[in-house]
């Protein structure tokens, strides 16, 4: 399918891509990689995929899409490590330089409700877990708008800072947000998602 996204590793080691067919493609970027070889495929989303992002050390890839979920996989082997629900399709995702903390934005189909998601991601050697909440806005920022816009509460896009401490996000409407991810720093109370 055509992609919607893409996405390359920060340590140029592998690209990305993705879209509606669901399938997320991965090709590496080695110079001993043969050049010719096909992509490694993963599989898991039932609808198109909207948004990827690798971690720091290129060995893992964040994923959401249109089946309101949010996937995490290993590229060794190209299995999926674990999975969250979430209330609307998920538009963008990021997540901090250590790999601790993972955020998504998401949207309903015509951007009027969004919510915004912050997880812990633990490792051990049964595998990942992530675990976290939906997170409230600490700021907004209006944005001079040019022409009409629109009042919903979509989020399209996330963008989050090194230390995975903050995200900011914006959406249909006019405005940026932004928010507190440490969960113990927000006082929040951890909850699984699933």
């Amino acid at each position: 399918g055509r992609p919607r996204t893409v996405t390359i590793a920060p340590n140029g080691s592998a690209i990305a891509a993705a879209g509606e067919d669901g399938l997320i493609r991965i090709w590496t970027l080695a110079k001993e990689a043969d050049q010719n070889a096909e992509p490694v495929t993963l599989k898991g989303h039932d609808k198109s995929v909207n948004t990827l992002k690798f971690s720091e050390d290129g060995q893992h890839i964040a994923s959401g899409g249109d089946d309101r979920t949010v996937r995490l996989w290993s590229l060794a082997g190209g299995r999926e490590l674990a999975q969250q629900k979430t209330l609307y399709p998920v538009q963008a995702v990021d997540w901090s330089r250590d790999e601790t903390v993972l955020v998504a934005g998401t949207s309903n189909a015509d951007e009027a409700a969004g919510v915004a998601y912050s997880w812990e991601v633990v490792k051990a050697d049964s595998g990942v877990e992530i675990k976290g909440v939906e997170i409230k806005p600490l700021r907004t920022f209006q944005v001079p708008p040019e022409g009409k816009v629109k009042q919903g509460r979509g989020m399209v896009a996330i963008a989050l800072t090194h230390d995975g401490q903050y995200a900011v996000v914006n959406g249909a409407a006019a405005e940026i947000h932004l928010f507190r991810t440490d969960l113990r720093k927000a006082g929040l109370a951890k909850k699984s998602l699933t």
